[in-house]
């Protein structure tokens, strides 16, 4: 099994029950009591333990996905396929396709027992979202935090900046604060024993030897694509996926980010491949410790500091700091983490406690 794993999915597949799922609908009426639009609201099914999907048949004229045909309405889902199928997230499976084919399997038994399927493709469907999740092992517990407080200050990521704590223990880069647009892929860290502290794993599993000291050592590294990025890698169908696809794609994003001796020793050379010549030059001046402030306006200074603190890290508007040391060569250096060794021994606990 793969140890980068599909965490959130949101696709549209061809319908395979053919049969009406949707949680209401919402309706728009004109002054005169005539219906302009509608549209299906999501249902929400239950899987595993906790675990919840959210899933909704489309009408025909709700239907996106190119390759379906007019006439054939589409199954859409959302939700964390690990947690519906298996009541976790602690690994998990790395196959988009194979996942939904579980998925769709599971939400049939739920909703439509003893019913067949029709016989559709799933590869042919669509993904919109999609975030691939592989762990880092820390030496102890402790050093989760620290470590995330110090890839805030000193790492970054081309055109990301460096990163963004929305709270204490989960790192973004990529941030979009509340009612903004989401970027197109971002970057999260966060420490995985913080969030099992908040959202409990089912009883069976916090008794199993060894599972608690690894997941408090753990910083989950997870990769969101959506829709835009998506087209742009040629990765929109489930069938462009494979457990060694999902693989590259999640290292290709995690190596963009920067864990040199500092930020600061990167000279002209360094970010010649990286920056518009423009932004180089700013950045050189601001190195040679000239006031980026002289000259221009108060909009034309933010909107150059704004556009460099995307592409680069460095705030122009701050001092050139004195002091470059970053202690995180030892952890960067680790490769993630692999199916862990009481795998099989929480598979068990849950299935016989379910």
């Amino acid at each position: 099994m793969s140890a980068v794993m599909v965490d959130f999915l949101t696709v549209e597949t061809p319908d395979p029950f053919g049969q009406v799922i949707h949680g209401g609908e919402v309706v728009k009426v004109d002054r005169d009591g005539e219906v302009e639009w509608s549209t299906r609201c999501k249902l929400s099914v239950k899987g595993s333990w906790d675990g919840q999907l959210v899933v909704r048949n489309l009408m025909a004229d709700d239907v996106i996905c190119p390759g379906f045909g007019t006439k054939r309405s589409g199954l859409e889902l959302s939700g964390n396929p690990a947690k519906f199928l298996q009541g976790h997230n602690l690994f998990g499976v790395g196959d988009p396709t194979e996942l939904i084919r579980r998925v769709v399997d599971r939400v049939g038994s739920v909703l439509f027992p003893g019913t067949s399927m029709l016989p559709v493709d799933l590869g042919m469907g669509q993904i919109s979202r999609i975030d691939l999740t592989a762990s880092w092992l820390l030496d102890r517990a402790e050093d989760v935090l620290p470590f995330l407080r110090a890839m805030e200050e000193r790492v970054w990521c081309p055109y990301r900046g460096r990163g963004v704590q929305s709270e204490p223990g989960t790192l973004y880069y990529g941030y979009s604060a509340k009612g903004k647009r989401a970027k197109d892929w971002q970057l999260k860290l966060y420490s995985k024993g913080l969030e099992v502290a908040r959202r409990r794993l089912p009883g069976p599993a916090m008794e199993v030897p060894g599972l608690l000291d690894e997941v408090n050592r753990t910083v989950r590294v997870e990769l969101t694509l959506r829709t835009a990025e998506l087209k742009r890698l040629g990765l929109r169908k489930l069938s462009d996926w494979t457990p060694e696809k999902a693989g590259d794609v999640w290292r290709s994003y995690v190596d963009r980010l920067n864990f040199g001796e500092s930020a600061m020793t990167l000279d002209a050379t360094d970010l010649a491949g990286i920056l518009k010549p423009r932004l180089l030059d700013a950045v050189a001046s601001w190195k040679a410790g000239n006031d980026m402030r002289a000259g221009r306006s108060k909009t034309s200074f933010y909107r150059l500091r704004q556009e460099v603190l995307e592409a680069c890290g460095y705030d122009i508007a701050s001092p050139v700091p004195k002091s470059n040391v970053v202690p995180l060569r030892r952890v960067i250096e680790a490769k993630p983490a692999q199916r862990p060794s009481w795998a099989d021994q929480l598979t068990a606990a849950l299935e016989q406690a379910a």
